[in-house]
């Protein structure tokens, strides 16, 4: 289904729906004169003034429907690019959705650029609100919204294999070590900012000896958790900005990481 913040989609709350709906009865009661290659200037314009209105209150978040007034936008087959590849901007139907040129600013769809980016794009009718990425509050538990993309044999991932327990608290989120230097491997991407969670030693940790879990960014020692035998659960926060790629490191067996979020 169309959101209302794809550039030429005219449903963005009764407001802007009643300001196109304004326009689309101006263009249909207005005889175009066809110029010379075959493009019709008023209908370039009038559609040039639709995206530029409906654009407008997007990024604005407000509307002030008095305000609205004609403009000239100009159509120069313009391209987009993300990282050195050429990115075909598209509504949420298909629709290629042309940038254009106003008044010395380049406006694009935001749906289009932001997936460009790898960003989620999501609208809020209530809020009258975009949201590129993840929202303020939300929440993505390591596991489940970020996977790893390589891991060794002892590395369990919960809730795949259940449950388990640290100081007698249960837990069916997190990551537990079977054997000694157990590791995984996450593509972070550099969209996330934090992890934080809590770790410490299962119940059936043995009972003599210590170990570590590493945070590793880009091969960059972050952050090592020491734990022993016995530990009461602790919380831990690791900063991932800028992080492309994750590892996590377990140095012994029965080590473990519980309810552990990932922010954007």
């Amino acid at each position: 289904m169309p959101s209302p913040y794809d550039t030429e989609n005219l449903s963005l709350g009764t407001t802007i729906t009643s300001v196109a709906t304004c326009l689309r009865h101006c263009i249909n009661s207005v005889k175009y004169k066809t110029i010379r290659n075959g493009v019709t200037k008023m209908a370039k314009r009038l559609q040039g003034l639709i995206a530029g209105i409906i654009i407008g209150l997007v990024i604005a978040g407000s509307v002030a429907v008095a305000a609205t007034r004609t403009i000239e936008v100009s159509y120069n087959n313009i391209k987009l690019y993300v990282d050195g590849n050429l990115i075909s901007p598209k509504d949420a139907t298909g629709k290629i959705v042309e940038p254009f040129v106003y008044e010395g600013t380049t406006y694009l769809p935001v749906r289009a650029l932001g997936e460009a980016l790898g960003k989620n794009v999501d609208w809020d009718g209530t809020t009258a609100s975009v949201y590129i990425g993840a929202r303020p509050g939300s929440v993505e538990y390591l596991g489940e919204g970020l996977k790893p993309y390589s891991k060794s044999g002892g590395y369990y991932e919960y809730p795949d294999k259940g449950s388990f327990k640290i100081a007698g608290n249960v837990y069916y989120r997190g990551a537990v070590a079977r054997n000694n230097n157990e590791h995984a491997l996450y593509n972070t991407d550099a969209k996330y900012t934090q992890l934080s969670g809590i770790y410490g030693p299962t119940d059936t940790m043995a009972s003599s000896g210590n170990g570590t879990i590493s945070f590793y960014g880009d091969d960059r020692l972050i952050k090592t958790l020491e734990i022993k035998y016995g530990d009461l659960p602790k919380d831990f926060t690791v900063d991932l900005q800028g992080v492309l790629q994750l590892k996590i490191e377990f140095s012994r067996a029965y080590l473990a990481i519980a309810d552990v979020q990932i922010k954007g």
